[in-house]
């Protein structure tokens, strides 16, 4: 069962599913809405799947600020109703969150034991369910990842070719440092992780490397070859109402030590797709 199955992530979770042979159910908003129990209880109660993975998330990260109660119920509230039932009826459960659990204030990659302080309500939110999800079911394994991008859905890098195609003046954050993360590659580590026996608990998962959004906008224009300026600029040139992490690397070696396929470099990630976004 992929839950958010329609997402920027859950697309690629469930084609990844579907290649490797696997019966997926991928129930839509309309099928069953995760926030609402008189959805969930019926369709955990008739469901003939072993796994879950939950990608449905509230991830309007600027409007989550004066949507408090909205990015709590999806990301916390339903994180928490899913984990009850996946106990209920002995499923595993991988369940999704974010770099956003951290406040940044460091300049070491994060580990998953690392001190949590999230500094806008969406990292709040998503905090909170991780806190709810293992609290209701120890085994559940919680992804955490960052900075996503691919070609199911909208993110950074399709912003930024658009605007550079359409001659927009291009003035991006190169004060902000995480891990870009390309769905494909995540969901294929998302399968490894429901495929082999591994014990539940956090693990950070994301492409090596590090970068700026700034450094992201120019690799994506280089290998799409676009020719455009890109500004560098300070996070307090760019207002916005959600604070972001100054820094929020992820430490991926305890997702490594597994002995499942390594995730590539970012820039790798990035060349794919482009590549991919060119042939849709």
């Amino acid at each position: 069962m992929v839950l958010g199955a329609h997402g920027l992530l859950g697309t690629e979770v469930r084609k990844q599913f579907e290649a490797c042979g696997f019966g997926v159910e991928a129930p839509d908003k309309r099928e069953v809405d995760v926030t609402n129990d008189l959805d969930l209880h019926p369709y955990f109660l008739h469901t003939q799947a072993s796994i879950v993975v939950n990608c449905a998330a509230y991830t309007k990260v600027d409007a989550a600020e004066t949507e408090r109660d909205a990015a709590f119920a999806l990301n916390a509230g339903a994180a928490f109703n899913i984990a009850r039932y996946c106990t209920w009826r002995g499923m595993k459960l991988i369940h999704l969150s974010t770099d956003f659990v951290f406040d940044g204030e460091t300049d070491q990659p994060y580990r998953e034991n690392d001190p949590t302080h999230p500094i806008s309500v969406y990292g709040e939110s998503k905090l909170h369910g991780e806190t709810l999800v293992m609290d209701k079911f120890p085994k559940a394994i919680i992804v955490r990842t960052s900075w996503l991008f691919g070609t199911s859905g909208n993110c950074f890098p399709k912003t930024v070719m658009r605007a550079a195609k359409q001659g927009k003046p291009l003035h991006v954050v190169n004060d902000q440092i995480g891990s870009p993360t390309y769905a494909k590659d995540l969901a294929a580590a998302i399968v490894s992780l429901a495929s082999a026996s591994v014990e539940g608990g956090m693990y950070h998962v994301a492409n090596a490397g590090r970068a700026s959004w700034h450094d992201l906008a120019v690799e994506c224009l280089n290998q799409a070859g676009i020719r455009a300026e890109v500004v560098p600029i300070a996070t307090h040139e760019w207002p916005a109402a959600a604070r972001r992490p100054r820094f929020s690397v992820l430490d991926c070696s305890k997702y490594a030590s597994l002995g499942l396929k390594p995730m590539p470099d970012w820039r790798d990630a990035v060349a794919r797709f482009v590549n991919e976004e060119a042939d849709l």
